[in-house]
């Protein structure tokens, strides 16, 4: 199905991601990935940055805007920005799906064998891109470390615990584990199942799957330095993603070890009651019907083992079948043309 009411771009299709794709990848080119989720900057002043930072690279690169959702303001200033630029590309999803999404269909219309991503908003002088480049010569993935930090406290304690508690899961050493920046050959992305909000784990779920990570240290963005203090819902969904990852680290493959250690202290505790319980009755003549304690053994030996068990499981069903489990609708795809060219 065709899309053509847009009157920026030229519309390329609308239509399931389930299709199939052909192998269009170019030996050299570097593909840019931009997702444009909840925050983002002014895309007029980060095309303008992002562009002069890459033609500094003097490579062959293209660039691909990934619109999470219905933004008309996004869409809207690209498709002005588009106009001669052969090198932008703009995928627009039908609603939000997140950044891990984003990030999937990037990769499936990228056509370089190089996947460098950018966050919607700035971290790292771009300048500066040519020193990560420079670490692919010898490792399989480069991340960014933004050095020296010149925001304020609080963003610098908020970037150490959550390094911390990264480094301490996956026993990869990172200083910034915050930052999105990084680059890699397009298969090492092929051989991670992205889904939820894993996209922040990419270099962990790459190093667990036995790419060498190198994090290199680059100089921080100006814009990158205001203070940033998030809703409490915002920090319980990180932890919640940080005990997601340990898990997807360490037991994916050998899910009972942690099924076994919380099914064994459910069971304990709760058998425990209920058999005390029991033998109060048969030994010492309580009655059980009035008995409350009985009750509460019982339904922690059973429902906390079915609630753990069902819920971890269906973690790990998620995780096994995210690469194969398309369910997102590409509304419009831009792929723009040099106008100057089309006048000779």
């Amino acid at each position: 199905m065709v899309d053509t009411t847009s009157t920026g771009g030229r519309p390329i299709h609308r239509s399931h991601i389930a299709e199939s794709s052909t192998d269009n990848t170019v030996p050299g080119r570097l593909s840019v990935l931009v997702p444009i989720t909840e925050r983002y900057d002014p895309v007029e002043e980060l095309y303008r940055e992002y562009k002069r930072g890459l033609d500094n690279l003097n490579r062959d690169y293209e660039i691909l805007f990934i619109i999470d959702g219905d933004r008309p303001d996004v869409r809207s200033a690209l498709e002005v920005l588009g106009h001669g630029d052969a090198t932008l590309k703009v995928v627009e999803l039908s609603r939000a799906y997140g950044e891990a999404t984003c990030l999937n269909v990037g990769l499936q219309h990228a056509t370089g064998d190089t996947i460098l991503t950018l966050p919607g908003f700035r971290q790292v002088d771009v300048l500066e891109l040519p020193k990560l480049l420079a670490a692919l010569d010898t490792h399989d993935m480069a991340v960014a470390c933004r050095y020296p930090r010149g925001d304020g406290f609080f963003n610098r304690l908020q970037s150490q615990i959550f390094s911390s508690s990264v480094n301490r899961i996956s026993g990869l050493r990172l200083e910034d584990a915050g930052c999105t920046v990084r680059v890699f050959p397009k298969h090492v992305l092929e051989e991670i199942d992205l889904y939820g909000d894993v996209h922040r784990f990419i270099p962990l779920l790459a190093y667990r799957q036995g790419f060498d990570v190198k994090e290199v240290k680059l100089a921080q963005a100006s814009a990158d330095k205001s203070a940033r203090v998030y809703s409490p819902g915002i920090y319980l969904r990180r932890m919640l993603d940080l005990l997601n990852i340990y898990f997807l680290i360490r037991f994916t493959k050998k899910p009972f070890r942690f099924f076994g250690f919380i099914g064994a202290v459910s069971a304990i505790i709760g058998g425990g009651i209920a058999a005390w319980t029991v033998f109060e009755r048969i030994f010492m003549d309580v009655a059980l019907s009035d008995r409350p304690l009985f009750l509460i053994g019982t339904v922690l030996l059973i429902f906390g083992l079915q609630i753990i068990l069902v819920g971890l499981i269906g973690e790990i069903i998620i995780f096994s079948s995210a690469k194969t489990k398309k369910e997102y609708v590409i509304d419009t795809i831009y792929q723009f043309s040099d106008d100057t060219k089309d006048d000779k």
